[in-house]
């Protein structure tokens, strides 16, 4: 698993470093989610939580290139969702 094989390769800045990018990636997806209410959202959560220890494993490259492209995906559908929030640089919606 991927937090073993952190730890190993990396020492404990590596892992510490891999464990933020976790919380953080699991975040931002379960947001996305939760903000667009739509089967590819919640597909991408799936597929995300199903692969969480295995994101950096070398052995499954078929499917290590899947929870990075959506994790991607999730941040880029967040800035949007930010940026149609916020009211501009400012405060004039521009």
């Amino acid at each position: 698993a991927d937090p073993s094989n952190m730890a190993v390769a990396l020492g404990l800045p590596g892992l510490l470093a891999y464990l933020a990018v976790l919380v953080l990636g699991i975040r931002v997806v379960y947001a996305t989610a939760r903000t667009r209410r739509d089967p590819l959202a919640l597909i991408a959560l799936g597929v995300v939580v199903v692969t969480m220890f295995q994101w950096l494993n070398g052995g499954l490259y078929s499917v290590a290139f899947l929870p990075w492209l959506i994790l991607g995906w999730a941040d880029r559908k967040q800035d949007e969702a930010l940026q149609r929030s916020s009211p501009g640089r400012f405060g004039r919606g521009g």
